[in-house]
């Protein structure tokens, strides 16, 4: 039992925190057109999004 308790603890230590981010590999929700157009204006400066770990490229908005 306390073999497992290290083992968590362990795990723990080097567990990244994801509260407020989406997981790897998974797509950003949206509700509306006008929601996904801001979340493609802003993909680059949102630090909650990191682009490198979804399944697509990425787009650059259009001016």
């Amino acid at each position: 039992m306390m073999f497992a308790c290290v083992i968590g603890i362990i795990g723990l230590t080097f567990y990244k925190e994801s509260a407020g981010r989406n997981l790897l590999g998974s797509f950003p929700p949206v509700a509306s057109e006008e929601e996904a157009s801001e979340l493609v204006r802003t993909q680059f400066e949102n630090p909650k999004l990191d682009t490198t770990t979804m399944p697509i490229a990425t787009v650059r908005p259009r001016s």
